[in-house]
């Protein structure tokens, strides 16, 4: 379809950094086409060399290499959290100079909800894959039951880690204590499940920004989740002094998960304080009035900037 537009007419260019083997397409017609036009690349993770070769093994050296030369070669970048501008100064080399941290907008759902919040029911939605770590949170879950009986995970979702997990769970004896909803029909169907939950937990080694958190957060539903160097969950939970108690480090095991589980579910004011605290860090995702108008700014910055001859395409 590129042969329709007069690319050279346009003000500027916003290019997604992933999957990076489309970049150099991207620049051949860049050079040929719209050289003189400013551009930008977005990136929604930056995974660094230790990721690739856990990704790929030796063949991860390829995709490091695709990504720096990303890196190296944009003028300018969008990071969506404060987790992968850091990632992408630390591990890429990119100077800070160039980089515009904006996260991704978000519109909370309008759908109302009647079912009553069951504060004992604990609630992890998402495709089960193995970097999402579900495994960890049935090992914790034996000692969740103990120590409140009444407590059920249920556990939304599908994915290829469902058939080990399910094994898992009988080999822990979790019967009802464990539900494995699946992947239900509607989005009104999970966000009803999140919505009338106790609590949500993201126990996700790597994620960008977790829409399912921000879901979560919207409806007043309080999240416990992992924060660690490849996950930019913590972001926005809100303030970090606030909300302590919604974070576990990447490297705790299932006891530390169970302990703090346990304590979330016996406190109810303080899953209301950091139900409160995430619902404001949500609040400040709204497109129309608060993302739009930085990415506009940005744009006619970089626009502005390439015209005078400050910084080129």
């Amino acid at each position: 379809n590129l042969p329709r537009y007069d690319l050279a007419s346009f003000d500027l260019f916003d290019v997604h950094a992933f999957p990076f083997l489309s970049f150099p397409a991207f620049q051949w017609v860049r050079k040929r086409r719209m050289p003189d036009v400013p551009w930008l690349l977005t990136w929604l993770e930056v995974w660094g060399s230790d990721y690739w070769r856990r990704y790929l093994g030796w063949k991860g050296v390829v995709g490091t290499q695709f990504e720096r030369y990303c890196a190296a070669a944009a003028p300018h970048h969008l990071c969506i959290s404060p987790t992968t501008g850091r990632r992408l100064h630390d591990l890429l080399g990119v100077d800070e100079s160039r980089i515009s941290v904006i996260p991704r907008g978000f519109a909370p759902p309008t759908i109302s909800f009647t079912q009553p919040r069951d504060a004992h029911r604990v609630v992890v939605a998402g495709r089960l894959l193995s970097y999402k770590r579900v495994g960890l949170l049935l090992r914790a879950w034996p000692e969740v039951v103990r120590a409140v009986p009444d407590a059920i995970l249920e556990i939304i979702g599908d994915g290829p880690e469902r058939a080990a997990l399910e094994r898992l769970a009988q080999k822990l004896n979790l019967g009802d204590g464990v539900r494995f909803v699946g992947q239900l029909p509607e989005f009104a169907d999970v966000l009803a499940k999140i919505a009338s939950a106790g609590l949500l937990l993201q126990p996700s080694a790597r994620e960008g920004q977790s829409t399912v958190v921000l879901e979560a957060l919207s409806v007043g539903t309080p999240v416990l989740a992992a924060t660690g160097a490849e996950t930019a969950v913590g972001d926005f939970l809100g303030p970090p002094s606030i909300t302590a108690a919604a974070r576990l480090d990447v490297a705790a095991g299932p006891d530390a998960w169970s302990a703090r589980i346990i304590e979330l579910l016996r406190d109810d004011d303080l899953r209301n304080r950091l139900a409160a605290a995430g619902r404001e860090s949500v609040a400040q995702l709204g497109w129309d009035d608060q993302i739009a108008p930085q990415i506009e700014a940005m744009y006619l910055r970089l626009i502005s900037e390439s015209r005078s001859g400050i910084s080129g395409a």
